[in-house]
């Protein structure tokens, strides 16, 4: 199972227009040659097709199930692809797919223990909820990483590393 958060699916979604059951234009043994290319895996295998045989369900079962590393291989391809097949692409989304396929092929991981969020719902500065960003110093990238996320939706965000000057003593 992999770290993808909602907004991450909705981005890959997007970027791969994956209305009405197609991805990209992608036909079925294009769709196919391509996961057996780039991870040598079926995707037409049952496990791919619990809500459906189209493309776009196999996909979304495949974000469902692979591993972060997995994921992360079939972005940098996607990556490629994406300004050739999509030519009504939004860049800004681009730059957020790179950073989550950047994130995911480090090997990072924002389950457990590593960086823990505590949101306190009762204090708010202008309507913008403010979020503490609690972290060990290994996680201090995966930490900068989801506060930056996190602003992107409109949250305030505190990272030790990021907010506090460290002290010469």
């Amino acid at each position: 199972m992999n770290t993808l958060t909602y907004s991450d699916k909705l981005i890959i979604e997007e970027l791969l227009q994956m209305t009405g059951g197609y991805v990209l234009k992608f036909s079925d043994a294009t769709f196919t040659d391509f996961f057996d290319t780039v991870l040598r895996i079926n995707i037409n295998d049952d496990k791919y097709s619990e809500h459906g045989e189209s493309k776009a369900k196999r996909m979304r079962a495949f974000l469902k199930i692979a591993d972060n590393k997995s994921v992360s291989v079939v972005l940098a391809e996607f990556l490629k692809l994406i300004p050739l097949q999509n030519p009504t692409y939004s860049p800004q989304l681009l730059d957020q797919l790179k950073e989550v396929q950047n994130f995911l092929s480090n090997g990072n991981s924002l389950k457990g223990k590593e960086a823990e969020i505590v949101i306190n719902e009762s204090i708010r500065a202008k309507e913008k909820v403010r979020v503490f960003i609690s972290h060990k110093d290994s996680a201090k990238k995966a930490a900068h990483l989801l506060g930056e996320r996190l602003k992107n939706f409109g949250f305030s965000c505190f990272v030790a590393h990021d907010t506090i000057e460290p002290m010469l003593q």
